[in-house]
């Protein structure tokens, strides 16, 4: 993408919304048990760096589940799906993941997009469905066509737009795809990691959507 269309992109993206992911204190409990604290911000670096590592570790599937089930607030997949996932990634090197995003497409993406990123903040980032119709929104400002298949959402500011932009588009993107493009915002606006990228979506997301026409 050229630089003129990732500077306007990110002027849909970046509304300038500030968002503190809270941990509740069940999930803080949780984590504390597992060796950690909570960062008083909920700062997913802090997190990250914490529980990164522990993917690979003796309790590795105790960490994916608080992941995935505590801190993302997915209560829905099971533990034994979890414990799957960790299976299949093993290493967690390009090409185990690369065979496993091929496998698995866009099933669980939420969830497994989620391990991911706290396995390694600057090669993966999270996609759920905040992140997916935020980006075909902001797509749809700048007048481009919206690509990115989006999960079911629960927020109910998302998930009527979503509802629209799916009458509206095709939707053929994949994760290479969403990770290729964060890669090119995060150069473009010389971010940190594009994980940095995700999360500013993330953050202005509800603002993000307004911009689908109703």
């Amino acid at each position: 993408m050229d630089g003129e269309t990732l500077g306007a992109l990110w002027n849909k993206i970046d509304l300038g919304v500030d968002y503190s992911w809270p941990v509740k204190k069940s999930a803080a409990s949780k984590l504390a048990a597992l060796g950690g604290a909570c960062p008083p911000d909920g700062s997913r670096d802090e997190l990250s760096a914490f529980l990164g590592p522990q993917l690979r570790g003796a309790n590795a599937q105790d960490v994916a589940c608080w992941i995935v089930r505590d801190w993302g607030g997915i209560r829905g997949i099971r533990p034994n799906t979890i414990a799957q996932f960790l299976i299949e990634l093993t290493d967690f090197s390009d090409d185990t993941v690369e065979a496993f995003v091929q496998a698995q497409k866009m099933k669980n993406i939420s969830s497994w997009s989620k391990i991911l990123a706290f396995r390694d903040s600057d090669r993966w980032a999270i996609y759920d469905s905040r992140t997916a119709v935020a980006l075909n929104a902001a797509f749809m400002a700048i007048n481009c066509a919206p690509t990115f298949p989006m999960p079911v959402s629960r927020n109910t500011k998302i998930e009527p737009k979503r509802r629209i932009i799916l009458n509206r588009a095709a939707l053929t993107a994949g994760y290479r795809e969403y990770l290729q493009l964060l890669g090119e915002l995060r150069d473009h606006r010389g971010l940190r990691s594009i994980s940095e990228a995700e999360k500013v979506l993330f953050a202005n997301a509800e603002a993000i959507v307004q911009f689908v026409p109703v």
